[in-house]
């Protein structure tokens, strides 16, 4: 998180992602960062990383947007989506 400039007291596991496990080995662990706080620390990212804020109640609709097509994200945001509602947040 910190590439993003924010920390987090609790991280909610939802699933750990693969993007093709036949060719590489890399996973990503998808989780839902609640009660955030400001905390930079320096990443590998080789420039700082854009903010995009999106209304929770809305979260479907970034199917719509043109730059949101990659599968893992695509993925994260149902898990995300089933995670909230079950919480009783969307």
């Amino acid at each position: 998180m910190e590439e993003v400039g924010f920390g987090a007291e609790r991280f909610d596991y939802l699933s750990k992602l693969t993007m093709a496990p036949s060719y590489f080995s890399s996973k990503m662990n998808i989780v839902v960062a609640q009660n955030l706080y400001p905390q930079s620390l320096e990443g590998d990212e080789p420039e700082p990383l854009p903010q995009v804020r999106w209304p929770i109640a809305n979260m479907m609709a970034l199917l719509d947007e043109p730059g949101f097509c990659e599968a893992r994200n695509v993925s994260a945001l149902f898990l995300a989506q089933a995670f909230l509602a079950k919480a009783g947040i969307a």
